[in-house]
């Protein structure tokens, strides 16, 4: 029997053609002519009651279609996320700046504009309490805890405590969030159907679940499908609303409405963090026991957040193993836009705070930071850290600190570097990183994807999914673990295509355009496809479009519907903070900076980072993926402090990057490749820090790294050296210090 294998060989993007073209746009480019322009009218005011609203003077304007408030909504308003406290439009109290409060739909832009401007609303401004938002206190808290940590404080030679800091911060979408609404048509069920969305969202089941609640209509009423390219991001929780007034005023003109809205308008994306650590060890760098204080703040509504809050905790003690653990994570709301997540949100700023306590760690006990790692990584017969979940799932990191470490010289160049004086300073930092694949939220359901794949009479396939694959590695992987499958040339996949949301789809928290989710869901399509066609006697030797032909003639069925859920494992308090991911991606990043010790200005010269991702398909495809993620961990490490919004830099002031890519022994994921989760770069912040500290014996505990707060650092460091103080705090053997709250 003849086997077509692509592995090793290059294979041509599916939807190059039509990328390259132009015709694979975004939703915000693809308006249908006599589209309405949908504009949303959003608070001004971080905390208002609203005492008076008058749509009259809008509404007899001309070109104006509809302007609609939240006593024009026919269901419920209120948004179907995890948690269901976030309005459609703010009726009584809006509890942020930017909350919506009115939509309008005209025939052009300036007319839409117009309407908003004669929209009459009389706020009365109410405080702003710094605390968490009354009666939301206590509703998402976690705990976890290893060990009696009390008993095995007495055993640590050293005892290191600190608070590590990060802002909200928006990432950077490639496009804005948009949605195009179109009233009527009729579903794969052959059901009449209400209302019909184009999206920029991974989450369409989650979408049309939301939109139906606020129309009052069924789900199988809703179909959402998304475009062939661009990525509206992970910030779903944001499109939401947008979605539902756009659907809104769809239905109640008769007419399609497009909305498109920045995404700085509508909120930000990770979550403020705030970590305190308080961790011991032995003299020789084995790590002892920590308690761990997380919390996220969410804004003023949770909505996605208990998915960040879970993998924070996960994160929160690193790849290593401990003795003793004590983590407590909760979440603070207050009147500040909500946070829809972003990604690595919660895994990122994990890892900042952990990796950057080993180095301190390391520092004070004049210890290698390499092998007080190497020293405290999980062994394959040994306990697991907490990031593994109850799987035990967290090999690969030894491999990957290994190629990391030889690969950008990291002996010969610290030494270097420490004999190196002036003003400016070169260090060097590593970090370690764990990516969790297909990581559930707990009490939802497990993470799982469809996909639809047909084989066309002429020989040509077709995959269908209901989120297409983020990042640029997404679509040639697929081909390629279709190809393999189902005995076909590569060539033969012509087109990786969005499809509606089925109607009986269950509301998925999860990007369902993850890469490990939607492979399996293809190969088991594909498997199935395969199967028939043997079955039926099709010859393998033969063609792959006599194949294709003889299968049509033979009357096979050549559309196959693949679906995958993450195998639900139970939780096991002893093992693991709640339910464990489907896989780990073990990662190890390190970072070259040079340091102005005059004005605080940092420049990062160079970064190396190995994963771990299993069978290693299309490395060259994957590791251009990877840069990606570091190019967009670096903005997050170095945007302006006093702007949530993160810019990218620009390739001209991108330092050389080295991706390399390990082959572990975790092969979970389809045709054995991990793929490279949004968590891949998590590591490179706090190498980042690591290397800053290396060169100038600043410690930064708080992002992003903008050169006030170095230089700042650096005069306080100047000043401590001179009184002859220590800028973080050491506790003695045998001090005992109360417990973070959980």
């Amino acid at each position: 029997m003849a086997t077509r294998r692509t592995a090793g060989r290059r294979l041509r993007r599916p939807d190059a053609e039509s990328i390259v073209r132009g015709t694979a746009g975004p939703a915000a480019d693809l308006p249908p002519p006599g589209c309405l322009f949908g504009r949303i009218l959003r608070s001004p005011h971080a905390h208002a009651r609203l005492l008076r609203i008058d749509l009259d003077a809008a509404r007899r304007l001309p070109g104006v279609h509809a302007v609609l408030a939240a006593a024009d909504i026919p269901g419920k308003n209120l948004l179907q996320l995890l948690r269901e406290d976030q309005p459609c439009l703010a009726q009584e109290v809006a509890r942020h700046a930017g909350e919506p409060v009115a939509i309008v739909a005209a025939e052009t832009a300036a007319q839409a504009d117009a309407a908003l401007r004669a929209i009459e609303i009389e706020y009365e401004p109410l405080p702003e309490p710094p605390a968490a938002i009354e009666g939301n206190a206590g509703a998402d808290e976690r705990q976890f805890e290893l060990g009696r940590t009390e008993e095995l404080w007495s055993r640590c030679d050293l005892v290191v405590r600190e608070t590590y800091v990060s802002p909200c911060s928006s990432h950077a979408a490639v496009e804005p969030l948009s949605v195009l609404a179109c009233p009527g048509g009729d579903d794969r069920s052959g059901a009449a159907a209400g209302i019909e969305l184009r999206a920029s969202t991974t989450r369409p089941s989650l979408v049309r679940r939301a939109v139906a609640r606020v129309l009052g209509i069924s789900p199988a009423a809703c179909r959402v499908s998304t475009p062939p390219a661009g990525c509206g991001g992970d910030r779903d929780a944001a499109l939401l609303p947008v979605a539902a007034l756009a659907a809104l005023a769809a239905l109640r003109t008769g007419r399609a409405v497009q909305c498109v809205e920045r995404a700085s308008a509508v909120g930000c994306g990770r979550h403020a963090h705030r970590i305190e650590i308080r961790s011991g060890c032995a003299r020789d760098g084995v790590l002892v026991c920590a308690e761990i204080q997380l919390t996220l703040g969410a804004g003023a509504y949770a909505g996605l957040s208990p998915r960040a809050l879970h993998a924070a905790l996960l994160s929160a003690a690193g790849p290593y193993r401990w003795q003793g653990l004590r983590i407590a994570a909760s979440l603070s709301r207050t009147h500040t836009p909500p946070c829809p997540g972003g990604a690595a949100d919660g895994e990122a700023v994990a890892a900042f705070a952990v990796e950057s306590q080993l180095d301190l760690m390391a520092a004070r006990l004049g210890l290698n930071p390499i092998e007080v790692r190497r020293r405290n990584l999980p062994r394959a017969d040994g306990q697991a850290p907490p990031c593994a979940g109850a799987t035990g799932e967290a090999t690969g990191f030894e491999a990957a600190l290994q190629r990391a470490e030889q690969t950008s010289e990291w002996r010969s160049k610290r030494l270097e570097f420490k004999r190196s004086r002036g003003i400016l300073r070169h260090g060097i930092g590593l970090a370690l990183s764990g990516a969790a694949v297909g990581l559930p939220t707990p009490g939802e359901p497990a993470p799982g994807a469809e996909a639809d794949v047909v084989v066309h009479a002429e020989g040509s396939v077709t995959i269908r999914l209901e989120a297409l694959c983020e990042g640029s590695s997404g679509p040639p992987l697929l081909a390629r673990i279709a190809a393999d499958a189902l005995g076909c040339p590569s060539s033969a996949i012509r087109s990786i295509e969005p499809r509606p949301a089925p109607p009986g789809a269950a509301a998925c928290p999860y990007p369902i355009g993850d890469f490990f989710l939607a492979g399996h869901a293809v190969l088991d399509a594909c498997g199935k496809l395969r199967g028939a066609m043997d079955q039926a006697g099709v010859d393998r030797e033969r063609p792959w479009t006599d194949q294709a032909r003889d299968a049509s003639a033979r009357g096979v069925g050549l559309t196959a519907r693949g679906t995958f859920a993450v195998p639900t494992a139970a939780s096991d308090p002893a093992k693991g903070p709640g339910a464990p991911p489907a896989a780990i991606v073990p990662g190890a990043t390190v970072a070259e900076v040079e340091v102005d010790t005059e004005t605080g200005e940092i420049e990062v010269t160079r970064i190396w980072s190995a994963h771990g991702v299993g069978h290693p398909l299309l490395p060259s495809v994957l590791g251009q993926e990877l840069e990606g993620r570091l190019r967009r961990e670096l903005g997050e490490a170095f945007r302006a402090d006093s702007r949530p919004a993160l810019s990218l830099p620009a390739p001209e002031h991108l330092p050389l990057i080295v991706s390399i890519l390990t082959e572990s022994a975790t092969r979970s994921g389809p045709a054995g490749t991990q793929g490279l989760p949004s968590g891949a770069a998590a590591g490179l912040a706090p190498a980042i820090a690591n290397a800053i500290f290396d060169a100038c014996g600043v410690r930064l505990t708080t992002l992003p790294f903008v050169p006030e707060r170095c230089w700042k650092e650096l005069e306080r460091g100047t000043r401590s050296r001179q009184a002859g103080q220590q800028d973080t705090v050491v506790l003695p053997i045998g001090e005992r210090r109360p417990s973070p709250k959980p």
